[in-house]
């Protein structure tokens, strides 16, 4: 327990992501990692009903395996008296009205202002939601309904030469946001000085190697305690979105050396040389 309180007392997402590696693949040691989490987080809510809501006895999923709140001083706020806790998930939102919103139960809520937060089509939405038409006129968002398909995470077959950052199939959401743009930054200029050095008019990822390179995702997501929860990790949390990992799991110093390697020798892309002038 002591490097469990040593991770505690950092703060942040340390407790989740500097824990020990069997934490995010052996459900009993998630569960000993939620009592630990659920103990310290027992104490700071005196309301017994708020905490069997946020705190259940029970996991409703492995820990980590959903974005966890990255807080300060969250559930003390919820202890407030004049804070009121709805389980949406038993007793969902039937339909908003003047005075607030009513629930599944006919009471109204009535409030001054309403903060809508829903949707989040995460990791995939923002480059589906952008036109993108492949070179048969297929829209990226139709062509991904089946499942994302990329290669490195930074381009896709039938799109010459579009490379995509901050992108599906690449560290992404489980990694640092700043660190993976700066890295995928680096090996999108990499590739396009290459291509220049070589004369190159257009690389297109191969098919073959998005098949490759999806497959191998979502075999190391099946180690993992991931596809035990729906989240938008997993694409869950949109009606008819595939459930599938959307992020590159084996860490960014990993996922740089592949597509270095990879870029070095065009492994897995179609390339067209320049015409002669």
């Amino acid at each position: 327990m002591t490097r469990w309180e040593e991770l505690w007392a950092r703060g942040a997402f340390a407790f989740n992501t500097a824990n020990y590696r069997d934490c995010m693949f052996i459900r009993k040691t998630n569960d000993l990692m939620y009592e630990f989490w659920r103990n310290k987080v027992c104490a700071r809510i005196q309301d017994q009903a708020k905490k069997d809501l946020v705190e259940p006895e029970k996991p409703p999923h492995p820990l980590g395996t959903k974005r966890p709140s990255l807080e300060q001083g969250y559930y003390e706020c919820l202890d407030e008296d004049n804070v009121h806790l709805v389980d949406l998930k038993n007793n969902g939102i039937k339909r908003s009205v003047a005075e607030g919103v009513e629930t599944e139960d006919g009471i109204v809520h009535k409030f001054d202002t309403v903060v809508l937060a829903t949707g989040y089509d995460a990791i995939t939405g923002s480059f589906t939601g952008m036109g993108s038409k492949e070179r048969q006129g297929v829209d990226l968002r139709e062509k991904w309904k089946e499942g994302v398909k990329t290669h490195l995470g930074m381009t896709a077959p039938s799109l010459p030469n579009m490379f995509m950052v901050y992108s599906p199939q690449a560290p992404t959401a489980l990694s640092n946001g700043t660190t993976t743009i700066e890295v995928q930054g680096d090996l999108v200029a990499d590739m396009i000085k290459k291509m220049h050095e070589e004369g190159i008019e257009t690389i297109e990822a191969r098919p073959e190697a998005a098949d490759k390179w999806a497959a191998d995702i979502q075999e190391m997501n099946e180690q993992t305690l991931f596809p035990l929860t729906n989240s938008w990790y997993m694409g869950a949390n949109i009606p008819g979105k595939k459930r599938e990992q959307l992020d590159y799991l084996a860490g960014i110093e990993t996922y740089e050396r592949v597509c270095k390697e990879a870029i070095e020798s065009w492994s897995g892309f179609e390339v067209t040389e320049k015409a002669a002038d």
